[in-house]
């Protein structure tokens, strides 16, 4: 099953900040970094694994 973490990613960061485990700013930042390196116009590389 896929997870598209590019929808999920805005509810589960404002979920936190409605807390008081607001996931820290550099976790933040990763997340989005990775977001953006999966991006096939940035060089990103979809695949799947069919086992």
């Amino acid at each position: 099953m896929a997870v598209n973490i590019e929808y999920r990613l805005p509810v589960f960061l404002s979920a936190g900040a409605k807390t008081e485990r607001e996931v820290p700013r550099f976790v933040q930042q990763e997340m989005e970094a990775s977001l953006d390196c999966s991006l096939i116009e940035r060089g990103g590389l979809r695949s799947r694994c069919l086992h």
